[in-house]
């Protein structure tokens, strides 16, 4: 994209998704039941992850839910964090949950068997990126994770069960030196593999990751006799972050929910991501959330989850409920209630519809001009000013199309101040021709990027770019169509 092309495409489209919503216009009830926190049937768990983004979502959803009873947190050396970054990130994220009391331990560095290890570009972020966006944690020496996960279990006055959602090293040590403790255990929950489905490790492609870098100690755990459950790469493909996932994450209030979406919106994209980690988390709170079934598999040396009929019988998760898992993991990060989505009303879904249309055409001319400019020729400050009034005649016609909408009452503000916003835009033609005029540039898109500048625009391209996304708020959480056509992918 050129450069004048992503300044000009700002101010008048209904852009991409932004992390701030207006809660001038989101407003909900409230639903959803919580836990008395003293209830003897809350699910007793000890997590053992890395904290990346999934695993942090896991983390905050486990320790915000009343169900349960964090018991501890571990961390394998063998995941993408080293350990001193990796258990001050997690005490940090246990402080947003108000669980400080959770004691954090990390173990060994290197797989049982073997020397796999994550890019090292992988690593050195998930080192670093808490530490700027969560809050200052005293320092503590790191507690040995195979000596926590022991004395846990051994503490144990009835079964706990064990979420796993990096390499199994802490287990694969604790269960073959300590078998006997196998029976404290419940289950183990795993996310991790990919049996119906390609794995995601480019030198093992029927692998995932979490098994690939560690298959012998995978091996152990299902040689304890413990009931396992895999959650792999088959279910959590059904679960990827969406826009709406992220943008009804920035309506919440609660602590864990705003940490999670920064978090997210820290990260230049979420495309390829998915709640990997949480849908684990999750599965192990309320199974229901996904179809399983039986299968005996082995976990064969490049780390593949291969079914066996002389393997071990675990349960394999195949699918998930998106909706119903999405709403769960919102739910107890903002404290176990979440705002009910309301539908448009039958007035505000015409408007959106109408809205939508009008965009559509608007950009259709927009693009006219921008393949008009790709394929002229001759003086750059003649083809910039031919530029610019074409734009600002399909902003104009943009504005008058929007004046004779006429919006329901509960948006009746937020069109106004879109259109105020644009008449303001289309008032500044004069001022960016002149600004065309003076510009320095050997070519257009030099030329452009000086005479915007020139101009000051840039105030003008931020509030039409939020007016814009207030109208593409309110319609997409309320259920309704996305009117704008340059809106980011749902």
């Amino acid at each position: 994209m050129s450069i004048t092309r992503g300044i000009v495409t700002r101010a008048w489209s209904l852009v991409v998704a932004s992390s701030l919503l207006s809660p001038a216009i989101v407003g909900c009830a409230s639903n959803g039941d919580t836990v008395d926190p003293a209830s003897p049937k809350r699910l007793r768990v000890l997590l053992d992850y890395s904290p990346t983004l999934s695993d942090a979502g896991a983390l905050l959803y486990l320790a915000s839910n009343p169900a349960v009873d964090l018991l501890a947190v571990t961390l394998p050396g063998t995941g993408e964090a080293d350990c001193e970054p990796g258990t001050r990130t997690t005490r940090a994220l246990l402080a947003v949950a108000d669980r400080i009391d959770v004691p954090v331990g990390c173990g060994r560095n290197t797989p049982l068997i073997g020397d796999r290890d994550w890019p090292e570009e992988w690593r050195s972020e998930v080192n670093d990126w808490g530490t700027e966006m969560l809050p200052a944690v005293e320092p503590e020496p790191v507690r040995d994770a195979e000596q926590l996960l022991t004395d846990t279990l051994v503490a144990a006055t009835t079964p706990i069960t064990l979420v796993t959602v990096g390499p199994l090293t802490n287990l694969g040590v604790v269960l073959a030196a300590h078998p006997e403790l196998a029976g404290q255990i419940e289950r183990i929950v795993i996310m991790g593999g990919a049996v119906t489905v390609p794995g995601n490790v480019e030198a093992s492609p029927a692998a995932e990751w979490n098994i690939y870098i560690d298959p012998e100690s995978a091996r152990r755990v299902l040689a304890s006799g413990v009931p396992v459950t895999f959650v792999p790469l088959d279910a959590t493909n059904h679960l990827p972050w969406t826009e709406r996932l992220l943008r009804r994450l920035a309506t919440l209030d609660g602590p864990a929910a705003r940490t999670v979406h920064q978090m997210a919106t820290s990260r230049p994209t979420l495309a390829g991501f998915y709640l990997w980690d949480e849908l684990a988390a999750m599965t192990a709170v309320n199974p229901d959330l996904v179809i399983s079934q039986t299968m005996t598999v082995r976990i064969d040396d490049n780390g593949a989850i291969v079914r066996d009929p002389d393997g071990v019988a675990v349960a394999v998760a195949v699918n998930a409920d998106a909706d119903a898992a999405a709403q769960e993991f919102l739910r107890m990060l903002n404290g176990g209630t979440l705002p009910d989505v309301v539908p448009l009303t039958p007035a505000e879904l015409d408007y959106m519809v109408t809205l939508a249309g009008i965009d559509s055409r608007s950009n259709a001319t927009l693009a006219h001009a921008y393949d008009t400019v790709s394929r002229a020729e001759g003086d750059p400050h003649a083809v910039a000013a031919a530029f610019v009034a074409e734009v600002f005649a399909a902003i104009a016609a943009l504005v008058a199309d929007l004046e004779r909408l006429e919006p329901p009452p509960s948006l009746g503000e937020a069109h106004a101040d879109y259109v105020k916003l644009l008449t303001q835009f289309v008032a500044s033609k004069e001022d960016l021709l002149a600004a065309v005029a003076e510009a320095d540039g050997t070519d257009f898109d030099e030329l452009m990027a000086d005479a915007t500048t020139r101009a000051s625009l840039g105030d003008i391209f931020e509030q039409a770019r939020h007016a814009c996304q207030v109208l593409e708020d309110y319609s997409f959480l309320h259920d309704g169509p996305r009117p704008c056509s340059s809106a980011a992918q749902q």
